[in-house]
């Protein structure tokens, strides 16, 4: 691996992509070759091996980073000392499924059965596999468990509006709104009583999931539901999904939530056009108002002035009279005097 190769440059052509050009410095070891592909981070992977084959026992490994027949590389190894000969194509994935041949460009299988992943982990043509499905309960678990958190967080938000503020002593803003109590009585008429699941379970309560008298919000028991799931999941995973016998309560919950948001005639949809008419016509009211001010305000202003330029003449006049009588006054006097 500390094998001076030489000094040149090689290029790697790849599939539907340019050609890599690998520039190598005089004493490179094959190792730095393997380093300075890698890191072009051009799609392909480089790695020195030990075959322990003399006499010369490590090899520069280049391997494409896509699968299937399709990954070709090509190496040019140029004027380099590296010599490539055993060049391998890359095979697709080639299987017999129920006896119907099965191919991919990748060991990955994930469009053969919907929701299903299959994982090609060895190549041992001619063995046939049984497949097992298993449920993943965990999975499942966190699942539920989401659903019960969204579920509180609108009980949570509906008690808000209800509960009395200490500061304000007052209830919550939409407290007196029937499209909140009708919202939350339509989402917990979803629950029910019981369910045709045709299994072991058929309420919430068996499975570990009760509700709270007090709050409507939901108590869940993460270890009764893990153990019902793996008990029975089939009858679990009926109590929320639509299925051959019944409604579960999350396909319930989707449908009314979906009516109560239909853009047409849903009733949060419906309260929210009603609110932004009502705000509408206070805005246009607002706005009727603030012109009938603003022309009161000029009518005020017109009449003030010209009752200032009625009072600027009034005075005008009254200094005119001041000067004319009181010079008049003056002369007299004096000249009242002179004949005494």
């Amino acid at each position: 691996d500390d094998t001076p190769v030489g000094f040149g440059y090689m290029l790697v052509d790849r599939e539907d992509k340019e050609a890599l050009e690998v520039v190598i410095e005089p004493g490179s070891t094959l190792q730095q070759v393997a380093n300075q592909i890698n890191d072009a981070d051009a799609g392909v992977r480089a790695m020195v091996i030990n075959t322990k084959y003399k006499p010369e026992s490590y090899r520069l490994l280049v391997i494409s980073e896509q699968s299937g027949k399709e990954s070709k590389i090509l190496i040019d190894e140029d004027t380099t000392f590296l010599e490539f000969k055993e060049q391998v194509t890359g095979r697709n994935l080639d299987v017999l499924f129920e006896d119907v041949p099965i191919t991919d460009e990748d060991n990955t299988l994930e469009e053969l059965i919907e929701g299903v992943v299959f994982f090609a982990k060895r190549s041992e043509p001619g063995t046939r596999v049984q497949v097992n499905i298993t449920h993943d309960i965990d999975a499942t678990l966190e699942g539920i468990k989401a659903f019960v958190e969204k579920y509180n967080q609108v009980a949570k938000f509906v008690n808000d509006q209800y509960a009395i503020d200490e500061k304000t002593n007052k209830a919550g803003i939409l407290a007196a709104d029937s499209t909140v109590k009708a919202v939350m009585r339509g989402l917990q008429g979803s629950f029910g009583t019981s369910f045709n699941t045709g299994g072991k379970f058929s309420t919430l309560t068996q499975v570990g999931i009760t509700t709270n008298p007090k709050t409507g919000e939901l108590n869940l028991d993460e270890s009764k539901v893990k153990q019902a799931l793996a008990e029975d999941y089939d009858s679990v995973a009926d109590l929320f999904i639509r299925s051959r016998s019944s409604t579960g309560i999350a396909e319930r919950m989707a449908t009314r939530i979906k009516g109560f948001k239909d853009p047409g005639f849903g009733a949060v949809k419906s309260r929210i056009r009603a609110l932004d008419k009502i705000i509408k016509n206070a805005d246009d009211d607002i706005e009727r108002k603030e012109r009938q001010l603003e022309q009161k305000e000029e009518s005020l202003k017109r009449r003030f002035a010209s009752l200032e330029g009625r009072l600027s003449g009034l005075q005008a006049q009254g200094n005119f009279l001041a000067q004319r009588f009181g010079g008049g006054g003056g002369a007299g006097a004096g000249g009242g005097a002179k004949k005494g």
